[in-house]
């Protein structure tokens, strides 16, 4: 059995046996009357390397003759009948979408079972409680809930006969597959003889064909704008980023309805439960809960003033990326200019200064603190001077490469006055308003005296949670990553901004679905330590999305040089960084609201 195929081509000059011109052998079998045989192409003369190539002279007057030979040479090889296609599959790139697109359903169904798993066992844990309870109901009040049912839930549902008979034959059906599946997966060729010295001749069949190339060009008016244009070179499995997309968007969906779903019923049972504080209660569910953390759930986190510079330069990036999408969707930036989107980029970033100042001194006047000037200037110096700095470092390098990619001094002033001159007073005056506002209310007051964390269960292990809740919003996305690095690092065109608006609004639903579930379970456990680990568990990703780049550094790109691998590795820190202040500003954000509507709907004393 054949289990691949190799193509070899060479340029060889032709001969007849008899030197006779081609013009003969039009219409005319090779080898008939002794005439038109090749005697380069034979079972004695066999092609090679060795043989001498046709050299075409443009000053000929006369045409020359070019014949189009094969031969088929039959090797040995290992490898197995089951796994010939292996080959040319891993060879395309849209093979690594198809893994891309499996892994991260695969990902996010892994993380869904185990989110969904984690919930209910606290919710039945909750029923089985209640009702072991019946001792503390009150006179009068019936019971609610599945175990009202134990009589009749076993009962004979109408047309037992037809239900067993589906049964059945779907598991015939499933094992059935699921054989098959495996069979194919260990198959290997069996009954194969063959003899690799064998060779087929097929000089007798070969006709001498003279083969003129030429073309033409049409110029026709087009109704498409120049932005427009390079959509029509659109790839031919674009099908695979719809789908990639549209699986996103339903697991983001269905995570969204059973997560709603759960943590309402669960929210509606803790609601119920505090609010009978004047009841009788067992000293166990009084002792357990989020209820009791609510004098130091809204306490300052150590390093306030930190964590609302990251804040605001999250915020001060995020709206930058959506304006930057909103544009590149209605066509305002072209992707034919390269530099268009980072310019883009550059200029909202800076005219948003005003956005991340006002967020970062207002939550920082939440945390009851008072040197707003201090917060202002980390907050315009730190995100931009750390990108400036490695930009600077490598741009160094480049020049000792004499490179001619290499940035003028005149552009590094430029940018410097850009960021002291117009970001940096838009962030200071965004501070000075915001500091101004009243600081953010909360629904309870906070204790004087620290509550002592409990011991934490293993589930709930800070770091643990944090690497855990990242994986989820990288799996999300990571496909379209795949093609955004593509046209970063392959000079590849990325017209597709729909997309990747989708991909941005999926990514930023996720990781405020999750760092909302790992705060509630953080909560549950009587941690209120959440200000800190809220915004790690969202931003987590970045480090998934930083490792991913060595990979495709690893995988795709060659680079021969120190330089050219520090150039790569300093963008995509910085790009990553970007992503941690993006994701980690939202879902802190998210857990922010979450917190404050749950405590405020309940009672406190």
């Amino acid at each position: 059995r054949i289990v691949g195929f190799e193509v070899e081509p060479y340029s060889v000059q032709h001969s007849y046996m008899n030197q006779i011109d081609f013009d003969e052998c039009t219409n005319h079998i090779a080898g008939d009357n002794q005439q038109c045989a090749l005697n380069t192409c034979s079972a004695e003369e066999k092609v090679s390397l060795s043989s001498p190539p046709l050299l075409l002279d443009a000053k000929k007057t006369k045409p020359t003759e070019v014949i189009w030979t094969y031969d088929v040479i039959f090797e040995p090889s290992a490898i197995k009948w089951s796994t010939r296609w292996d080959t040319y599959l891993q060879s395309a790139d849209d093979a690594q979408v198809h893994w891309f697109s499996i892994l991260n359903s695969f990902m996010i169904v892994v993380f869904l079972s185990g989110l969904i798993a984690m919930i209910m066992i606290r919710t039945l844990r909750k029923d089985f409680q209640r009702y072991e309870q019946q001792d503390y109901l009150e006179e009068g009040q019936e019971e609610t809930g599945w175990k009202l049912v134990h009589g009749d839930v076993f009962r004979p549902p109408p047309m037992a006969g037809w239900l067993s008979v589906f049964i059945g034959t779907g598991f015939q059906l499933t094992f059935s597959v699921i054989f098959l599946m495996i069979f194919a997966a260990s198959a290997s060729s069996v009954n194969w003889e063959h003899d690799p010295t064998s060779l087929l001749d097929i000089t007798d069949t070969t006709d001498s064909v003279d083969v003129t190339f030429h073309y033409s060009a049409r110029w026709t008016q087009s109704h498409l704008e120049s932005r427009d244009h390079v959509e029509k070179a659109a790839p031919e499995h674009l099908e695979i980023r719809w789908f990639s997309i549209f699986n996103s968007i339903v697991t983001v969906l269905l995570l969204t309805g059973f997560l709603a779903t759960i943590l309402l019923r669960v929210l509606k049972n803790d609601f119920v439960r505090y609010a009978k504080s004047d009841e009788e209660e067992t000293l166990e569910s009084e002792d357990t809960g989020w209820k009791l953390v609510h004098g130091d759930v809204f306490r300052p986190p150590p390093m306030a003033g930190w964590l609302s510079v990251f804040i605001g330069t999250g915020f001060q990036l995020t709206f930058s990326v959506i304006f930057l999408m909103i544009f590149a969707c209605f066509g305002f930036l072209s992707p034919a200019n390269r530099g268009a989107l980072m310019q883009a980029m550059l200029f909202l970033f800076v005219f948003m200064g005003m956005i991340g100042g006002y967020t970062s001194a207002r939550l920082f006047r939440t945390f009851k603190g008072n040197r707003w000037k201090s917060n202002s200037m980390w907050t315009a110096m730190l995100f931009p001077g750390f990108t400036f700095s490695i930009f600077f470092v490598l741009n160094l390098f480049i020049w000792g490469q004499k490179s001619s990619g290499a940035v003028p001094f005149g552009t590094l002033v430029a940018l410097l006055l850009m960021w002291t001159g117009i970001s940096a007073p838009l962030v200071f005056l965004g501070s000075y308003f915001g500091f101004r506002k009243a600081p953010f209310e909360f629904p309870t007051r906070t204790n004087q005296i620290p509550r002592q964390v409990p011991e934490q269960p293993w589930f709930v292990n800070a770091y643990l949670n944090i690497l855990v809740g990242g994986i989820l919003p990288f799996g999300a996305v990571f496909v379209e990553v795949f093609y955004v690095l593509s046209s970063i690092w392959l000079h590849q065109f990325y017209y597709l901004f729909g997309f990747l608006f989708l991909v941005l609004v999926i990514l930023l639903l996720t990781c405020a679905e999750i760092t909302v579930v790992m705060c509630y379970f953080q909560l549950c456990c009587e941690d209120y330590n959440w200000w800190w680990r809220s915004f790690f568990t969202s931003g987590c990703c970045s480090l998934y999305l930083f490792v991913y780049s060595l990979y495709y550094a690893s995988a795709k790109l060659q680079m021969a040089r120190a330089v050219a691998f520090m150039m790569y590795c300093g963008y995509m820190l910085i790009v990553s960084s970007a992503f941690f202040l993006i994701t980690g500003s939202f879902g802190f954000l998210a857990c922010m609201i979450f917190i404050r509507q749950i405590y405020a709907a309940i009672k406190i004393d």
